[in-house]
Parts: structure tokens; C-alpha cells; sequence
């Protein structure tokens, strides 16, 4: 038996309230007394009883196991939503009791401590439920629960931890309904009206000949098809069904500024899964790539539904920690395991053109050989600093710092987009809507 457990049956008995007044009239009893012999026969009594009272009340105290005490948590959470843990108490007794509860929370939860006094009926059960919000993913140790019962006749309070080894497990991303929602959103989008066009790449694979028209690109010309029909023939080609999408995801010591307690991080990754299943449901193969100043972890192309799930599972185990980035080590153990075309979503983050150079250069060096879209996570308080009145110097100097880093963040996504990378800039929370736009218009030909 760990010391845990054992400090968990192990009870401590406080005086209530109720005792401290019995004992509190005692002693005005006792100055009295001299002056009456009324008084000082009620103080040679209360002297006698008090204590047996007390005595009384320890020897009836209910066992540690009368109280059943259990967390009911639920299988997985997400991080940043609201979930609820229920708080069981069972009462094993013939008895009803009187129960004082208090549940803290850890680091990495949001909610207020649980304090509450309650009586649970003879053989029944009380359910107290409690909101809270994870911030952080992976699993949470909850901390023991404080329990006091309250003797029969309430002068001691028998204190407890209940010492349960629970953990709430915080996963990135979406709840399964929202994520089937979106898919099912999204291929209604693509069969509304998304249409397939002819393009350069790997992504697409040669489907049937046509007649050349006007504006047709001559490199698109079948010149063995031309010479036997006599005239000039096309190829048209149409999207592979096996075509590849990796996610790369920066976890460096940018992409771990908080946002509203959470962490950027954390944030990106909701994004990142809904563009991964929208992808995995028109039955691509899609792969995860995460790094810092090296790589967190590698996930290669695969398909089917599974592959969400074991992408989820990786980003949910990545370790804390505050690395600078390498986009350079990041492009290089890319290009060493794709070699094949395929397009790439990098989410990452930067301050200024400074910080975005050797970025620049690492994913102009990818970009040549496959599809890229850059997507910047960026950070509501920029914005809210730049609309922000300038009511003093201090407000004045940090407006003028946020317009400056906003032109920068801009200039550097305009450098991005004249390499023929696709960027996109918005706050995490309102990133996936835009992302999934982007990514269907690249799939599909429709972007500029």
C-alpha cells in the first residue's frame, strides 16, 4: 500500500463550530460560578459532560469506508471546452450523514474549488456535478479530495483524503460529433459545385483525350495522338485518389504564448485534425510531421479514418517544452521521407521579418518541390492592441509597436505568396473555416 493510500484512511477529528459554542458557554459559566451556586453546579456538570459529549461523538464516528467516494469522469475531453465532472458520494451506512466536501483542481484546469456541505440519506447517493475547462492536453492528475463527516451529534468533524489515483485525459481537437459534422459539411461543399480542373503535378493523373481549343496549354499537347488523328489532341487529367496531404506543425517557443490561459499550441491543433479529416473522408492520404529545433514527431502518409485517430494521439502525447524553431531541420527530414509531390500545410508563427528570414528561405527551398500553404497563427492581441485608443504614452508607444508588427506580418506573407506559396493568416479560433476554403481551393485549381 502506497503512503497515498494509507494517509487516505487515515482520519483527523476537528471540533465543529457546535463544539467551540458548548465550549465557549462552558467558560461564561465558569466566571459566574463564584458568584452562584446555581452557575457553579451547571459548571461542575458541563465539566463532567462536555468531555463524554466529545468522547461520545469520536467513539460513533462513522468509518472511513462509510462514505463511498468516486469521480465520474468522462472517457476524453478537448481542450479549451467546457466538460463536466460528477463528484459521487454513496453512503454505505443505515444512517444518513452529514458531509462537508472540498475538490481542488490542478494546474491546467479551469474551475473554481468545490466546497460544499450536504447530507446523504441512509444507503443513498449523492451526485454533484462540476463544470471545468481543461487547458492543457494529455492526462491531468487530479488532486485527492478532502471529505469531512460529521459525528452524530456534531461536535467533531472527521476529516479525510480520499487519495483516488484519477487523471482526466485532454485530448487536441474536436469532440467525434463536430468532427463528423464537419466532414459531412465539407462533401457537401465539394459535390455543390467544386469542379475539377486540369493541373501540372503528381496530384494528377491522366484521365482522356481532347481536341485542342483555343487557351489549352501546348505542354499539355499528345503529339503521338496528334500525328495519328491528324490534328492537335490534349490530355486532360484528373485528381488522384490516393494524392498526399502532410500537416506540419510548429511547436516551438512561439507556438507557446498563451491565448486566454491556452496555449497557441494547443489551439493550432484544432485546425490542423479538421483539415486532416476533411482529407481523410475524400480518402486522401495524409501524414503529420511536428517539430521545433528537431523533430517531435513523424507520422508518414496513410489513409482511412484510423490515421485521424493516431494523429490525435500523437499530438495529445508531444512533450512541453520551450525550443527554439529550425524550419531548415523540419524541410530537410521532409524531403528525406517525401519524395513524392504532395501539399503541405505548415502551421507556425513568427514576430517580425527578423525572425522570419531563415523561415523564408526553408520554405522556398519545400516549395519548389511541393504545394505549400503557409498558415500563420496569429495572436488576438496584436489586433486588439492595434484598435486599442491611444489615452497615454505608454498606450500610444504599444499601438504603434502593434501597427508596425502587423506591416511586417504582412510584408513577410505577400514575400510568401510571390514564391507561389499559398499563406494564410488568422486567430486560431477562427482559423478552420478559412483553412478548409484554401485547402479546397488549392485541391481543386481555384487558387490565385
Amino acid at each position: 500500500m502506497t503512503p497515498l493510500a494509507r494517509a487516505s484512511l487515515r482520519q483527523v477529528s476537528v471540533p465543529t463550530p457546535r463544539a467551540l459554542l458548548l465550549v465557549t458557554v462552558l467558560a461564561a459559566i465558569g466566571v459566574v460560578a463564584a458568584w452562584s451556586e446555581v452557575f457553579a453546579l451547571l459548571w461542575r456538570v458541563g465539566l463532567l459532560a462536555v468531555p463524554l459529549l466529545l468522547l461520545a461523538d469520536w467513539l460513533l464516528r462513522p468509518r472511513v469506508t462509510a462514505l463511498r467516494v468516486e469521480r465520474a469522469l468522462p472517457a476524453l475531453t478537448h481542450v479549451g471546452r467546457t466538460t463536466t465532472v460528477d463528484l459521487v458520494l454513496a453512503n454505505t451506512t443505515g444512517a444518513s450523514l452529514r458531509v462537508d466536501v472540498r475538490m481542488p483542481w490542478p494546474l491546467g484546469i479551469d474551475a473554481a474549488e468545490l466546497r460544499t456541505e450536504l447530507r446523504v440519506a441512509a444507503g443513498g447517493e449523492a451526485r454533484i456535478p462540476v463544470a471545468c475547462v481543461p487547458l492543457r492536453r494529455g492526462r491531468v492528475l487530479l488532486p485527492p479530495i478532502g471529505v469531512g463527516v460529521f459525528g452524530p451529534l456534531g461536535l467533531l468533524e472527521h476529516r479525510s483524503l480520499r487519495a483516488r489515483e484519477d487523471s482526466l485525459r485532454v485530448a487536441p481537437g474536436r469532440p467525434a460529433g463536430e468532427v463528423a459534422a464537419l466532414r459531412a459539411r465539407a462533401t457537401s461543399l465539394q459535390d455543390a459545385g467544386m469542379r475539377r480542373t486540369p493541373r501540372r503535378g503528381s496530384e494528377w493523373e491522366f484521365e482522356s483525350l481532347r481536341d485542342y481549343v483555343v487557351g489549352d496549354e501546348v505542354r499539355h499537347l499528345d503529339w503521338k495522338a496528334s500525328a495519328r488523328r491528324c490534328r492537335p489532341v490534349v490530355r486532360l487529367f484528373q485528381e488522384e485518389r490516393n494524392a498526399e496531404l502532410i500537416v506540419a506543425l510548429d511547436c516551438g517557443r512561439l507556438m507557446n504564448t498563451t491565448i486566454d490561459g491556452v496555449r497557441k499550441l494547443d489551439l493550432a491543433m484544432t485546425p490542423l485534425l479538421d483539415v486532416a479529416a476533411v482529407a481523410l473522408r475524400r480518402g486522401e492520404r495524409v501524414g503529420l510531421l511536428a517539430f521545433d529545433k528537431r523533430v517531435r514527431a513523424y507520422l508518414p502518409p496513410g489513409a482511412g479514418m484510423p490515421r485521424l485517430a493516431a494523429m490525435t494521439a500523437a499530438l495529445a502525447d508531444l512533450e512541453d517544452d520551450d525550443e527554439p524553431t529550425s524550419h531548415l531541420r523540419a524541410v530537410s527530414h521532409l524531403e528525406e521521407r517525401q519524395r513524392r509531390r504532395c501539399l503541405v500545410v505548415v502551421f507556425t508563427d513568427f514576430t517580425d521579418e527578423l525572425s522570419a528570414r531563415d523561415m523564408y528561405a526553408s520554405l522556398a527551398a519545400l516549395a519548389r518541390r511541393h504545394t505549400l500553404v503557409f498558415v500563420g497563427v496569429g495572436d488576438p492581441y496584436l489586433e486588439a492592441a492595434q484598435a486599442a485608443p491611444a489615452t497615454d504614452a505608454r498606450a500610444a508607444y504599444q499601438r504603434a509597436v502593434a501597427v508596425r508588427l502587423a506591416l511586417e506580418r504582412q510584408r513577410t506573407l505577400q514575400r510568401l505568396e510571390r514564391l507561389g506559396v499559398h499563406a494564410l493568416d488568422a486567430e486560431p479560433r477562427r482559423l478552420s473555416a478559412p483553412l478548409l476554403a484554401r485547402y479546397f481551393a488549392v485541391r481543386f485549381g481555384e487558387a490565385s
